[in-house]
């Protein structure tokens, strides 16, 4: 027996519209849990992901701090080569 089938013909013992209720509640419960399941596993995904973009940040920030070493390096080997040129003609 529904709400509407209790409304409609105005019938129903109040322990039925109790139970009525308390199985209601119980379903709301357990929907209640899977979406609470669902979103716990959602947030761990959210988090996995961001997880890996900053490993990945990370990465490409010590490739650049490598690379910007490596060509300061090189343009300061140049500068010392041509101020060696310069003092030796």
């Amino acid at each position: 027996m529904s709400l509407e089938d209790i409304k409609r013909d105005g019938e129903g013992s109040w322990k039925e519209y109790r139970l009525l209720i308390l199985d209601k509640l119980e379903t709301l419960a357990e929907h209640q849990e899977a979406h609470k399941k669902e979103m716990s596993e959602s947030t761990g995904k959210i988090y996995k992901a961001l997880s890996e973009i900053k490993t990945d940040l990370a990465t490409q920030k010590v490739k650049i701090g490598i690379i910007a070493t490596i060509f300061g390096s090189l343009s300061g080997l140049v500068t010392a080569i041509i101020a060696w040129l310069k003092t030796t003609t």
